[in-house]
């Protein structure tokens, strides 16, 4: 069996997101499964599926950098700036930062 970084190099993004939904099926809050399907969707055209993944990632951890700046990313497809905006402004603050 593949990693999944291997999977995702050789382009085997089906194969890719079969895993992450593997994943989710074993352990339905597994926070970087979400936000790497939504990577998928977004890297695949389907932005709207990405901010939905990416959203679910992130009520599960409201601060996962990575998640963060892909839904910007999604929105930013999507023409809809103001939507990144948005989520990092209801965000707390990074205490440590």
């Amino acid at each position: 069996m593949h990693s999944r970084s291997s999977i995702i190099r050789l382009g085997g993004l089906a194969e890719a997101e079969a895993l992450y939904r593997q994943v989710l099926a074993a352990q339905g809050d597994h926070v970087e499964a979400w936000q790497l399907l939504g990577v998928l969707a977004h890297q695949s055209g389907h932005h709207s599926a990405a901010v939905e993944l990416l959203g679910r990632a992130l009520a599960l951890h409201p601060q996962h950098p990575i998640a963060l700046a892909n839904l910007g990313e999604a929105y930013r497809a999507l023409g809809r700036t103001e939507g990144g905006h948005r989520q990092l402004s209801a965000r707390p603050a990074n205490p440590a930062g």
